[in-house]
C-alpha cells in the first residue's frame, strides 16, 4: 500500500490526477487519510474556518505536542495576510484581534502581521510579507508546511518518492 501511495501521489504531482485515482481505486487504498485530504481540498479552496475545523478531526494525529497550535497559527496567518490582499482590512484587523493574539502564541510574529495593516497595495503587501499573495501558490506551500506535522501514514510529505529514490542514489553512490 506504501508504494501504491507514493506512486498515485507522484502521478498527481506529474499533473497525471486521472491516473492516479484509477490506481488508487484498482488498489483499495487511500492516498490520505480522509481528515486529511479534507483539510488539503479547504486550504486550497480557501475555507478556513472549515480548515481550522479538519484540525479538530487530527488532533490525536498530529505528532507534536504544540503540533495544534502551529497549524492553527499557520492556517490563520494565511487568512490574515489573503484578507489583506483582497483590500477587507476590517476583517483582517478582526482575524488579527480576535483569531491570531488571543491564541497567544509568537507574539513577536502577530506584532509583524499587524505591521502588515500599514501597505499600501497588495504588492506592497507581497514585498513587505515575503509572500506570494493568494492563491495555489502559497496555499501548496501551507499544505507542505502542515504535513511535516503529520505522520506520512495521515499525509505524505510533499514529493515523497523524489526524495526516496535520491537518498537510495546517494547511498548506492556512499556505498561504491
Amino acid at each position: 500500500q506504501d508504494i501504491v501511495r507514493l506512486i498515485a501521489q507522484h502521478l498527481r504531482g506529474l499533473g497525471l490526477n486521472q491516473t492516479a485515482e484509477s490506481l488508487i481505486k484498482e488498489s483499495g487504498c487511500m492516498l490520505e487519510h480522509p481528515a486529511a485530504a479534507k483539510l488539503r481540498s479547504h486550504v486550497m479552496d480557501g475555507e478556513w474556518a472549515k480548515a481550522e475545523s479538519d484540525l479538530e478531526d487530527l488532533k490525536s494525529l498530529i505528532e507534536s505536542s504544540n503540533g495544534l497550535i502551529k497549524m492553527k497559527f499557520m492556517i490563520l496567518e494565511q487568512k490574515y495576510l489573503e484578507l489583506l490582499e483582497d483590500g477587507r482590512e476590517m476583517e483582517a484587523l478582526h482575524c488579527l484581534r480576535h483569531e491570531l493574539t488571543p491564541m497567544k502564541y509568537n507574539t513577536e510574529r502577530v506584532h509583524e502581521l499587524s505591521s502588515y495593516m500599514m501597505c499600501c497595495n497588495p504588492e506592497d503587501l507581497r514585498k513587505t510579507a515575503h509572500w506570494n499573495g493568494k492563491g495555489i501558490e502559497s496555499r501548496s506551500l501551507l499544505i507542505e508546511k502542515l504535513q511535516s506535522f503529520l505522520p506520512p501514514t495521515v499525509m505524505l510529505p510533499p514529493r515523497r518518492l523524489i526524495t526516496l529514490l535520491n537518498q537510495a542514489v546517494e547511498l548506492q553512490k556512499d556505498k561504491c
